[in-house]
């Protein structure tokens, strides 16, 4: 499992982010940790997601993901 403590996110996987997204938008710090989230993600072999776009760019750059469960 891949995991960096302290970045911008929903406390849970069930938490609504919208808010949090709109407060963070203009924050350079949100989209850094967008990528690297991404990035780690495309690591994975089996990857539980929501909708986002964040993980579908890790299922595009992913050689190891051979399993998706979509929530």
């Amino acid at each position: 499992m891949y995991y960096v403590d302290g970045f911008i996110r929903g406390k849970t996987e069930i938490e609504d982010t919208n808010n949090l997204q709109l407060d963070n938008f203009k924050n350079p710090k949100l989209w850094e940790e967008a990528f690297i989230e991404m990035l780690l993600l495309s690591k994975c072999g089996s990857l539980i997601c929501r909708t986002s776009n964040v993980n579908n760019a890790s299922l595009i750059y992913s050689n190891t993901i051979e399993k998706i469960i979509r929530l």
